[in-house]
């Protein structure tokens, strides 16, 4: 039953992500929660593979997906608070915003380009 639950949960992000985006596709704050709905149902529909998954290769690649996406949603979730935000810092703290951002993307980046920084070993235990 969780399964169906994470499954319908990722649906419904990509949804909701598809029609704010179609509602205007030039929007900051829509693109940046299409983006962020969207990994939000991919990292939902990961850790639905990885409940059913046996194969030790698959895990692994299921593994470092649900990293990849997780990691990237909480980017997406930073950068669209910083959108509803932006008259409240001044200019020097929104360009710190900006740099942590611009941080947080290389390190996410790095850390799915070298997997094993993350990931070292997966045991299947019966």
């Amino acid at each position: 039953m969780d399964i169906a639950f994470l499954i319908i949960a990722g649906v419904i992000h990509f949804i909701l992500g598809c029609l704010i985006i179609i509602r205007n596709r030039s929007s900051v704050q829509n693109i940046y929660f299409f983006v962020f709905a969207v990994t939000l149902g991919l990292w939902s529909i990961s850790m639905a593979l990885f409940s059913k998954a046996s194969n030790p290769r698959l895990l692994f690649w299921i593994v470092e997906s649900i990293y990849i996406f997780v990691s990237f949603s909480t980017i997406f979730f930073f950068l669209l608070s910083t959108v509803f935000v932006k008259n409240v810092f001044s200019q020097r703290v929104q360009k710190l915003l900006r740099y942590i951002s611009v941080l947080l993307i290389i390190l996410s980046c790095v850390l799915v380009i070298i997997p094993e920084s993350l990931i070292r070993t997966i045991k299947i235990i019966d």
